[in-house]
């Protein structure tokens, strides 16, 4: 899936997505990213689901973004609430959904200027 949407200030932009690989303005990477409108993470440790620990979102707290975006792979997948209580005691705001549809509504808060992170398994 490519994406056409090319506004916003954001440095780092979702291209693609196809089958486990995003193509993050011009660079290519098969393994599981975490994307921000001035910083990208790649690879992010987690490679599926079943490996995600709290530990792994300690990197976003710094950034402070108001919402965090958890692309799960091709499918939907919910993980357990306590996965994320680091960014709930920073009242910072979780969506989950398949990494398809994290990518692009990445791009549509990214876009409107919003601080967004999305944290997208492969």
């Amino acid at each position: 899936m490519e994406f056409s949407l090319d506004n916003g200030s954001g440095q780092y932009r979702i291209k693609s997505y196809h089958q486990g690989i995003f193509t993050v303005n011009e660079i290519t990477h098969s393994c599981s990213i975490i994307i921000m409108p001035d910083q990208l993470i790649s690879p992010w440790r987690p490679q599926n689901i079943e490996a995600l620990q709290t530990e792994d979102f300690q990197l976003l707290l710094d950034s402070q973004p108001q919402i965090v975006l958890l692309g799960t792979g091709k499918s939907l997948i919910f993980p357990t609430r306590d996965l994320f209580s680091n960014l709930y005691e920073k009242k910072i705001g979780v969506e989950i959904m398949d990494t398809k549809a994290a990518c692009r509504t990445y791009m549509l808060l990214m876009a409107e200027g919003r601080k967004v992170a999305a944290a997208l398994l492969a």
